[in-house]
């Protein structure tokens, strides 16, 4: 009888074959469970480190909007401004609303921008029933370009009496996309003696947003999205128009969520959430790399 010699070296190795391939798929069902927990807790953290900034970022419009209200509200209330509202005298009405403003605006001291602890407006304007803005004329109700902010305010302004009693909205002046442009304003309406509207009063903030880094030390992008546009900065004109066509997409899943996205610097982890504005729809956006 002849032994074939090859075969128990072919069970050996058929053996030892099995067992490596054993070995490697734990080892590679252990790597993949890994980086999914590894993925799953970063995003956790990114989240995290969004749900803080919206926080903040709330917090500071949270602040603004109740102390200027209750100080809009005065001012709505003066005699002095429904009497010149009503009779259309427009110089005596910015001539009164510097005074009346004091504490709120002051054309002699830079506005604070939305990222800092103060109610500092950078602009004040009046609009009447009809709402037309009415030019402030020589008196110094803000720095800004006439036309460019009639045209801004022209979608919030108009029929002041469809609109709340008092409103937030977001507004950019001027074209493209950079974040300077943009202002967050309050809108109060003002009523006649008999409680006939008379127009509003509208107080204009600028807005910067704030950058940071995430845990790996990587720069956090943030920007607006308001009217189908996206403004923020350092960010080709490519990427801004992708993101503007995908938080559009997303919004219809929500006031708040999260997607991939794919930059000409690379992939980034998109968040995106609803401010409060109370006209057009506003969108805190953060990148994530």
């Amino acid at each position: 009888m002849t032994l074939n010699p090859t075969n128990p070296l072919s069970f050996r190795a058929k053996l030892l074959l099995a067992m490596m391939l054993i070995v490697l798929t734990i080892t590679g069902a252990t790597v993949y469970i890994a980086e999914n927990n590894l993925r799953a807790n970063q995003q956790r953290l990114l989240n995290a480190q969004f749900q803080n900034q919206m926080r903040s970022f709330l917090a500071v419009q949270d602040l603004r909007s109740s102390a200027v209200a209750e100080k809009c509200r005065d001012v709505s209330r003066s005699v002095r401004l429904r009497a010149a509202l009503e009779e259309k005298d427009v110089d005596d009405l910015y001539r009164n609303a510097l005074t009346e403003l004091q504490g709120v605006f002051n054309p002699n001291e830079p506005a604070a921008d939305y990222a800092q602890q103060s109610v500092r407006a950078s602009f004040f304007r009046f609009v009447d029933v009809d709402g037309a803005v009415l030019p402030a004329g020589d008196h110094p109700a803000g720095n800004v370009d006439p036309r460019s902010l009639e045209q801004a305010l022209a979608p919030v302004a108009f029929e002041p009496r469809d609109i709340a009693e008092q409103s937030v909205a977001f507004i950019a002046i001027g074209r493209g996309n950079d974040p300077a442009a943009l202002r967050q304003i309050v809108l109060t309406k003002v009523h006649g003696w008999n409680g006939n509207g008379l127009g509003a009063l509208i107080l204009g903030f600028p807005i910067k947003q704030a950058r940071g880094a995430d845990s790996r030390g990587a720069e956090i992008k943030s920007g607006i999205w308001l009217n189908r546009q996206f403004y923020i900065a350092d960010l080709s004109a490519a990427d801004r128009h992708l993101i503007a066509q995908r938080v559009q997409a997303e919004l219809t899943q929500g006031t708040a969520g999260n997607f991939n996205v794919d930059l000409e610097s690379g992939p980034h982890l998109l968040f995106y959430k609803a401010l409060n504005s109370q006209v057009a729809p506003a969108y805190d956006v953060c990148l994530y790399p």
